[in-house]
């Protein structure tokens, strides 16, 4: 009931309820759906649980993230470990238990990250690709990562180019896949609106 939001994960969190036959009347007040979808047939504790089950899946997304970064970086028993203390934060476990965008946008940040990290290893158009389509789903997830994945990004390349001089030629070598990884990010996007532009149009009028 909040379409300012991004689209992927209310679609994610709106699926359970609506396979168990929950219904939004997006007319009515708010206060009166919450009252029709959560509690009207006296199944609060069911339907509250159906609401929240979605976001196990940005959980268990972000979970893998840490857990393939960190053994990619540590080995396997550090990307245990890392995984282990990821789970074991307050921040992640109480956000992955409400249905809400930010456990979503953790898990769409993380991937982006990771994404980047392969791509400035391999400048190569299938790695920018990869980065491009996370960074898509990663806008799909939360408006606030088109200000953090950038600015992450740009802070994980300083690093790298402090540790390691050679990162400045790497750079270069980043552009020309640069293309790609743009023009994926805006289709993905574009397609999680269902490739619409007619709210877009009306703007501009």
């Amino acid at each position: 009931y909040q379409p300012e939001n991004p689209p992927l994960p209310r679609l994610v969190h709106a699926l359970a309820p609506w396979i168990a036959g929950m219904d939004f009347d997006s007319r009515a007040p708010i206060h009166v759906q919450l009252q029709r979808v959560f509690v009207s047939d006296d199944r609060y504790a069911r339907n509250l649980v159906l609401a929240r089950a979605g976001n196990l899946l940005f959980f268990l997304v972000a979970c893998l993230t840490v857990w393939l970064w960190a053994r990619r970086e540590l080995g396997s028993g550090g990307g245990l470990v890392a995984t282990f203390l990821f789970t074991m934060q307050p921040m992640i476990v109480g956000h992955a238990g409400v249905a809400t965008h930010d456990m979503a946008a953790t898990a769409a940040t993380a991937l982006s990250l990771f994404a980047f990290s392969r791509w400035l290893d391999d400048p190569s158009v299938r790695r920018a690709t990869a980065f491009g389509a996370a960074f898509g789903l990663a806008v799909l997830c939360k408006f606030s990562c088109i200000g953090y994945v950038p600015a992450a990004c740009a802070a994980m390349y300083v690093v790298r180019l402090a540790r390691d001089r050679s990162t400045r030629a790497a750079w270069k070598a980043l552009l020309p896949s640069f293309a790609a990884a743009s023009t994926v990010t805006l289709l993905v996007i574009w397609s999680g609106y269902a490739f619409t532009t007619e709210k877009f149009i009306v703007g501009i009028r």
